[in-house]
């Protein structure tokens, strides 16, 4: 089964955040939401109360097909923040 992470951050626009999550579940993707805040608690930019599944910090990429940075102001500059979210773009990116 495939395997994606979805980064949520402070700020982030919940729709689009969340309908990604939505659709690959429904394509039978196992979703991992993870935060990119430091708290599994986050607010979204409509001050939308989410919890995500652990905090970036906390995943193990090595089987992860796909990462997800949902947009967002703040959410945007939250995730370009983490260094744990930047050094695994660029690792994926490096994969192919």
């Amino acid at each position: 089964m495939a395997k994606a992470v979805v980064f949520f951050a402070e700020g982030t626009e919940e729709c689009e955040a969340l309908l990604v999550v939505d659709l690959l579940r429904r394509a039978k993707v196992e979703v991992l939401v993870a935060s990119a805040s430091g708290s599994r608690e986050i607010l979204s930019s409509h001050k939308v109360h989410i919890t995500a599944d652990a905090l970036a910090e906390e995943v193990d990429y090595s089987d992860v097909d796909l990462v997800v940075l949902p947009g967002g102001i703040p959410g945007t500059p939250n995730l370009a923040a983490n260094k744990t979210v930047t050094d695994t773009c660029i690792a994926f990116a490096k994969a192919g």
